[in-house]
């Protein structure tokens, strides 16, 4: 029977979070453009129980024998089944109708199954919109897999969600959207608070500096593989100078720039004069985001 996989494989988060695969960059420049970006604070889940919580799982790991699993029998089932209304008694009252009219092993799959399609809905009291016309209350659905989010009640999420065709235009949101907690989306909320101001100063220019060649043959770029920490990116306009030093994974990000045309150079370190590899010209739309990936060679050891 699968039930208890499905609800044990999603409490072992987050380490099955790894396992999700996203199709997208996953940079808030791409995010932004999500039918609905606001931040809210979880009034109700439904399902209330949280299947991301390792307590159910373990709970569920008491009452249910191995040797339960594996019976398919009628009764069997039957007291699998009564185990689970008595361990889930938040469950709402058409899962347990539902659950309760379960007689079948297969049955009992394909309750659990629907479950898990149906997924988790968080309804949210919004707080501040960037995106949308959500406004005072707002329901946003997640899946029941590795790429669900763990909605808590009384947590704030800045939330990316996208209207389902296929679900009557409801709204989800996964880990590849990019919505997670408040305390922490501290990079995405620099980035919306100058989207949301607009006009001009409204632009973010980020990518990373490596000295793989391959790498740096990207047209746009979420990571590298043999980043350079620790170089110092500089841009200049006619208007402005301004400077970010590479984190651990090379990347550099430079928000609240005008439009205009920048010179982005890269240097060793700093008080150098000259730049490791010659300037790039970049463009920057207003209110955008621009992403480069910028080649230096391996920086030689002084001798000894």
């Amino acid at each position: 029977m699968r039930a208890w996989w499905f609800v044990a494989a999603i409490a072992l988060l987050p380490e099955a979070a790894m396992a999700c695969k996203c199709a997208t960059d996953g940079s808030v420049c791409t995010s932004i453009e999500s039918d609905a970006v606001f931040i809210g604070t979880v009034e109700s889940i439904e399902p209330p129980v949280n299947p991301w919580d390792p307590a159910i799982a373990s709970r569920l790991e008491k009452l249910i024998p191995e040797s339960l699993l594996a019976d398919k029998t009628a009764a069997g089932v039957a007291r699998l089944k009564r185990i689970y209304l008595q361990a889930l008694p938040d469950l709402p009252t058409r899962f347990k109708r539902e659950l309760e009219s379960v007689t079948t092993s297969a049955e009992f799959d394909a309750f659990w199954e629907r479950v898990a399609e149906e997924g988790m809905r968080a309804r949210f009291r919004i707080v501040e919109t960037f995106r949308g016309s959500v406004r005072g209350i707002a329901d946003v659905w997640t899946e029941f897999t590795s790429c669900g989010i763990p909605f808590q009640k009384g947590e704030t999420y800045l939330v990316y969600a996208g209207a389902s065709k296929k679900k009557g235009g409801r709204l989800e949101t996964s880990v590849c959207a990019r919505t997670t907690r408040v305390t922490d989306a501290g990079e995405d909320l620099t980035y919306l608070y100058f989207y949301r101001k607009g006009g001009g100063g409204s632009s973010r220019l980020y990518g990373f500096v490596t000295t793989s060649e391959e790498s740096s043959r990207a047209a746009r770029a979420e990571s590298v593989v043999q980043p350079a920490p620790g170089r110092i990116v500089k841009v200049t306009s006619a208007q402005t100078s301004r400077f970010d030093i590479t984190d651990a994974k090379g990347r550099f990000v430079l928000d609240g720039l005008e439009e205009g045309s920048y010179r982005v150079s890269v240097y060793d370190s700093p008080g150098d004069e000259l730049p490791v590899t010659a300037p790039q010209t970049v463009q920057v739309a207003a209110n955008s985001c621009t992403n480069r990936v910028l080649l230096v060679p391996q920086r030689v050891d002084p001798p000894k």
